[in-house]
């Protein structure tokens, strides 16, 4: 192999080490399997039915709704606290914190900067629900994991991929950067790309298909609590998460695996402050 090419093959690995690290941080991952066929959002929505519960988020300077379906059957527990705080107005007046391009938009912190962890009672802190039919697609409502301890904590993100993911097509890519791997490359590196292409191949063929069809970060699916999908609201949506952004968070200006010195800004220039969180629950026509 010439050095050219060596050049060349090195570039393009340390890119996609840089992406491959970039979707997974902030995330610590533990995992608790369910069993069940609840549809989640491995389907379209579909016809309101009696005790379905919804989540209408509002904000300050912004027109419209983002209208959430909740999937109390898939994460009984986090839908139960994020009623919990809804009901006692806990995100009203918080900001969106976080706005990270093509991956999501995080908020419902006690500080602007989202560190709030250590003023959170430890009792308030709940383990990871996992399920086969909650899946990181965009517009999936989702609560932020802390990195130490593996639990979510009130901050919730809404993902804004809204690229079509073809993981076939990533996989093939994975395949063609470790066949031209040569002595160079480090063990490390070679156990990330090997590492990536096992979970990119375990994804089943159906929820590959829905990657494809609505984008998403697959490769957070059973590692967070998906507890909801936006059904109403998109053009909101991208409103706010082309807001732009400055430095201020540091989880991301400190953020080293994108490989360019200074992080990723992800702090929005103007506040973009939660109105209100309102929960419905959808009534039978005899209560109406």
């Amino acid at each position: 192999m010439n050095n050219k090419y060596k050049t060349k093959i090195k570039k393009s690995i340390k890119k996609s080490v840089a992406a491959l690290l970039c979707a997974v941080m902030l995330f610590a991952f533990t995992s608790c399997k369910n069993e069940g066929d609840f549809a989640g959002n491995m389907s379209d929505p579909r016809d309101l039915r009696p005790g379905d519960v919804y989540a209408e988020i509002t904000f300050r300077d912004f027109e419209g709704t983002l209208t959430f379906i909740l999937f109390p059957d898939i994460a009984p527990i986090g839908v139960k606290e994020f009623i919990r705080l809804a009901e006692i107005n806990y995100y009203d007046g918080k900001t969106i914190h976080r706005v990270l391009k093509d991956t999501m938009i995080q908020g419902g912190a006690l500080n602007p900067n989202g560190t709030d962890l250590a003023t959170i009672p430890e009792e308030e802190k709940f383990e990871i629900e996992t399920h086969k039919n909650a899946r990181n697609f965009n517009g999936a409502l989702a609560f932020a994991v802390n990195e130490q301890s593996g639990q979510n904590y009130r901050q919730f993100y809404v993902v804004t991929a809204p690229r079509s993911r073809d993981i076939k097509a990533e996989i093939e890519k994975v395949d063609e950067i470790i066949a031209a791997f040569d002595e160079d490359v480090p063990a490390e590196v070679r156990k990330q790309f090997t590492d990536h292409r096992a979970a990119l191949a375990k994804i089943p063929a159906a929820v590959k298909e829905r990657y494809l069809e609505l984008g998403g970060i697959p490769l957070l699916d059973d590692k967070v609590t998906v507890f909801g999908q936006l059904i109403t609201g998109h053009d909101l949506l991208r409103k706010i998460s082309q807001v732009e952004v400055v430095r201020g968070n540091a989880i991301d200006d400190n953020n080293t695996s994108l490989g360019n010195g200074h992080g990723q800004p992800s702090r929005p220039s103007h506040d973009v402050f939660i109105e209100t969180v309102r929960i419905i629950t959808v009534e039978s026509e005899e209560e109406e």
